[in-house]
């Protein structure tokens, strides 16, 4: 489809991105066609690639927002790696 953009469907924005569960296997399938097509892949992480055990406010108060912020980034970081 020329000049249309090719879009997946998200249809769980809820996936745990683990390894071992269905985030990946949900992704890799598409994610594999479009690169192969020769297009660029650009994935967006939201506050439920980890899922927020309160609001932020109330994990900064509780000194608990770091821990958030550092299991975030691993979960980024395991994510860029598997599609490198």
């Amino acid at each position: 489809m020329v000049g249309q953009p090719l879009t997946l469907n998200v249809l769980d924005l809820s996936q745990n991105w683990d390894t071992n569960t269905p985030g990946f296997a949900r992704y890799d399938g598409p994610i594999a066609a479009y690169h192969h097509a020769g297009l660029a892949i650009l994935l967006i992480l939201d506050g439920e690639t980890v899922p927020l055990a309160d609001r932020p406010v109330a994990l900064a108060a509780s000194g608990r927002w770091g821990a958030y912020v550092s299991a975030f980034a691993a979960r980024a970081a395991s994510i860029a790696a598997h599609y490198a």
